[in-house]
């Protein structure tokens, strides 16, 4: 399995609502309004319906993966950017090793990787090469238990858009799994009813620096789905 740091390239190329979006599920309502803000069409996204409901929209749906093609597939290629380390089109069998690390079944024309998502969730990266090895697909398969689509994701990306300069530094906050909008120490919370949120409040895990644009590390609440409810506030430069 391949490192986290050579992993976040492929996070940070990814459109921010994959990062947030696979593996989770929701109501086809809540989907709409989602997916109107960080659509994922043009990756393919794979649904799959867990509870049909009399009305279409309280039905749940979860999203079980999503392709990235090359130039060397047949169907539009990704227009998004490519690792540094795993370039598109131009790479092969051996780069996608290099990349992913150590594959799970490996053959002429396909490679399948375990590794961890950007919430240290458990995925299967399947990587598809054309006659003359050519990577043609990077599809992302989640692999973990469905989880609740965290609203708090969301709505971070949505603040992310204002000018920045028009938040004050003590209500600067970031949900769990995002990355950092300006260089300094945050402390994690969790909501006061949480049972672990005692523990966390006389924990120095809750504290940690962060530059501009890293990503912010698992606080480690149990259970695993409860990291969603993390949200990481500014609290000082240096």
């Amino acid at each position: 399995m391949e490192s986290s740091s050579t992993l976040s390239t492929l996070w940070q190329a990814l459109p921010e609502g994959v990062v947030h979006f696979l593996g989770r599920k929701a109501t086809h309502a809540d989907w709409e309004r989602r997916l109107a803000v960080h659509p994922v069409a043009e990756l393919q996204p794979n649904w799959q319906m867990l509870s049909e409901d009399a009305s279409q929209n309280t039905s749940e749906w979860g999203l079980q993966s999503v392709t990235l093609n090359t130039e060397a597939d047949d169907d539009a290629a990704w227009a998004g950017p490519w690792p540094e380390g795993l370039p598109g089109v131009k790479a092969n069998l051996s780069m996608a090793n290099q990349f992913f690390g150590e594959p799970l079944i490996q053959d002429r024309t396909i490679a399948l990787y375990q590794i961890q998502g950007p919430h240290d969730h458990g995925w299967v990266a399947q990587c598809l090469f054309d006659e003359r090895g050519r990577l043609e697909s990077l599809t992302l398969v989640k692999m973990h238990e469905w989880l609740p689509l965290s609203e708090r994701a969301v709505e971070s990306r949505g603040s992310a858009d204002a000018d920045d300069s028009s938040i004050g530094e003590s209500t600067l906050r970031a949900a769990a799994g995002t990355r950092a909008r300006r260089a300094g120490w945050y402390e994690a919370t969790l909501p006061a009813a949480h049972p672990m949120q005692k523990y966390f409040a006389n924990s120095e895990a809750r504290l940690v620096f962060r530059n501009e644009a890293e990503m912010f590390p698992t606080l480690g609440v149990t259970p695993k789905a409860d990291e969603a409810l993390v949200e990481w506030v500014w609290i000082r430069a240096e």
